[in-house]
């Protein structure tokens, strides 16, 4: 893979990480309302994609952390 691609992969990763880590840790009281948008959040995934980003050379890696 380019440079680059990797470097999109890593800033994306930190979005799409921290977005599935926050749905998971979320109250049982608002996941339903949250569900009935469409939205699901699965906390190893997004712990996956935060190390994933931590890893990367992209200026986003400390954020992933």
């Amino acid at each position: 893979m380019s440079k680059d691609v990797v470097r999109l992969m890593a800033a994306v990763s930190v979005g799409y990480g921290a977005f599935n880590l926050i749905l998971s840790l979320l109250s049982p009281m608002v996941i339903p309302l949250i569900g009935m948008l469409g939205f699901r959040g699965n906390r190893q995934t997004g712990l996956d994609a935060l190390a994933f980003a931590k890893n990367g050379p992209d200026v986003h890696a400390p954020l992933a952390w």
